[in-house]
C-alpha cells in the first residue's frame, strides 16, 4: 500500500487496528522517509487500544457510529526527545465487515477495525507546492481546520479552530481583501482563505471606469436634452395659451370654461401675394419676422394672447384674442377682421 501510493516522505506509516488494537505497522522502523539520520521507531505503538484511549477513545467511537474518517493534527511526533515529524496528520478510517460485531452505547455495529495512515503534512505541502502556487499569483492564503471536541468533565461539545497552513502575510487577510471557501474533508470543517494583502486591481478596472464615466455622461446628456425639449415645449405652449391654462393641462385637468364676453382680432396682410412676388425670399422672411416681432411686443404690452401665426394658401394670418374687452387696446377692439 505504501509503495503503490508513491508518496515518499509524505506517507510515513500505515497501520491496521482490528477492533481498535494496533497490531500491524509498516514500516516498523522508518529511515527511508527522513533525512539527517532521523529514525521513526513505531514499535511502541504495537498493542495500543485506540478505542479505550483516554484522549482519542471518544472520537474513534464517534467515528464508528457515524461511519466517517477522522483526522488528527497537525501535531508533533516526538521519540526520545527528538521531533521525528514536526507536522503530522493521523487519519483513521473505520472498516465494516459482515460477521463482526462491536457494541457501542447499546447499539451493535459490523465493525472490523481501523486502517490508519500517518502523513508528514509539511512534506505534503512542499510536494504539491502549495506556497509556490500562491506566491506565483502574488496571493496570500490561510488554511484552517475546525474540530468539534468534548469537555469530558461536563461532556459538552465545543469547537476549536487551528491553522494548518498559511503564507507569511496571512495575518493581513480580512473580509475586505479576501474570500473564504469551505473544503470538503472528513469530520472536520476545513476552510481556505485567499486574497491580496497588498490590494487588488482587476485588469479591466480602467476600461470599466471609462465605460462608467461615458455612460454617466451620455445619460446626463440625454436627461439634459429631454429637459431642454420639455422647456421648449412649455415655452411654445405659453405663447399659445395662458400659463394658468398650461399648468392645468399639465396636471391632467380637463378645461371647459365659459366667457360671456370675448374679443378676437384677425389681421390679414393686404396684397401679400403680389407684394411678395416682387421681393426676394430672404426679404419676405425678414419682413414677416419684423411684423411678427412687433405683434408679439404689442400683445405683451397690452396683455392679450398672441394666438397663432398661420399661412393659408401662402397668405399670412395673425390672430389675437382676449376674454375681456379691457385687455384689447382701443385700436384693436373689434369683432371683425383688420387688413394690415
Amino acid at each position: 500500500v505504501k509503495e503503490s501510493a508513491r508518496m515518499s516522505k509524505v506517507l510515513v506509516n500505515v497501520q491496521l487496528a482490528p477492533f481498535g488494537a494496533v497490531c500491524l505497522l509498516y514500516p516498523l522502523i522508518n529511515t527511508e522517509d527522513f533525512d539527517d539520520d532521523i529514525v521513526m521507531n513505531n514499535t511502541g505503538a504495537i498493542g495500543l487500544d485506540i478505542l479505550n484511549d483516554p484522549v482519542s477513545g471518544y472520537y474513534t467511537r464517534e467515528a464508528i457510529k457515524n461511519d466517517r474518517v477522522t483526522i488528527q493534527g497537525p501535531l508533533t511526533l516526538v521519540q526520545g526527545g527528538v521531533p521525528v515529524v514536526k507536522e503530522a496528520l493521523i487519519a483513521r478510517n473505520p472498516i465494516y465487515v459482515d460477521g463482526f460485531e462491536l457494541d457501542i452505547d447499546d447499539d451493535t455495529y459490523p465493525f472490523w477495525g481501523f486502517t490508519t495512515v500517518l502523513l508528514n503534512w509539511a512534506q505534503l505541502k512542499e510536494k504539491v507546492e502549495l506556497d509556490a502556487f500562491f506566491q506565483s499569483r502574488e496571493m496570500d492564503y490561510l488554511m484552517t481546520r475546525t474540530d468539534t471536541l468534548v469537555n469530558f468533565t461536563s461532556m459538552e461539545e465545543y469547537k476549536r479552530t487551528v491553522t494548518i497552513a498559511q503564507s507569511n502575510q496571512s495575518s493581513y487577510l480580512d473580509e475586505m481583501n479576501s474570500v473564504t471557501v469551505p473544503i470538503k474533508s472528513t469530520d472536520n470543517e476545513w476552510a481556505l482563505t485567499v486574497g491580496y494583502t497588498s490590494g487588488y486591481e482587476a485588469p479591466w478596472n480602467v476600461w470599466a471606469c471609462v465605460v462608467v464615466v461615458l455612460g454617466a455622461l451620455l445619460a446626463s446628456l440625454a436627461v439634459m436634452l429631454t429637459l431642454v425639449e420639455k422647456k421648449r415645449h412649455e415655452l411654445l405652449l405659453y405663447r399659445m395659451m395662458p400659463k394658468s391654462i398650461v399648468h392645468r393641462l399639465q396636471r391632467g385637468d380637463t378645461i371647459v370654461e365659459k366667457y360671456d364676453l370675448a374679443t378676437i382680432c384677425i389681421f390679414d396682410i393686404v396684397s401679400f401675394t403680389s407684394l411678395s412676388g416682387t421681393m426676394a425670399p430672404k426679404q419676405v422672411l425678414l419682413m414677416l419676422k419684423e411684423l411678427y416681432t412687433e405683434f408679439d411686443k404689442i400683445a405683451r404690452r397690452h396683455q392679450v394672447i398672441n394666438g397663432k401665426y398661420t399661412n393659408i394658401f401662402f397668405h399670412p394670418i395673425i390672430t389675437l384674442w382676449s376674454n375681456t374687452p379691457l385687455l384689447i387696446p382701443p385700436f384693436f377692439r373689434l369683432t371683425s377682421s383688420f387688413h394690415v
